[in-house]
């Protein structure tokens, strides 16, 4: 999806890509979801045993997977993986 749905919200964010959506719109939740899984969760197992072991990227795709389906699961790691070529190439959103 390329563009707001017309949910006519007043509060207006930019996605990455340039596109202008309403907040609540379902590209911006995506958007978000994967800056979060990106800054938030490691990309590899903690070497350290802590009380609690924290959920590794690739098994927060597989339990998207699990729960929301392929498609979703492909959409959000298609976002990720743009928002880090973005980053590695100097690009700020």
């Amino acid at each position: 999806m390329s563009e707001c749905l017309g949910c006519e919200n007043p509060t207006k964010v930019t996605l990455r890509t340039g596109t202008v959506v309403c907040n609540t719109c379902e590209e911006w939740r995506l958007e978000c979801e994967a800056r979060w899984a990106l800054d938030t969760l490691p990309d590899r197992p903690e070497k350290k045993r802590t009380k609690k072991l924290r959920l590794t990227r690739g098994q927060y795709l597989e339990d998207v997977k699990a729960a929301r389906g392929v498609d979703q699961y492909m959409r959000l790691r298609s976002t990720m993986l743009a928002i880090l070529s973005d980053q590695k190439n100097g690009r700020a959103f």
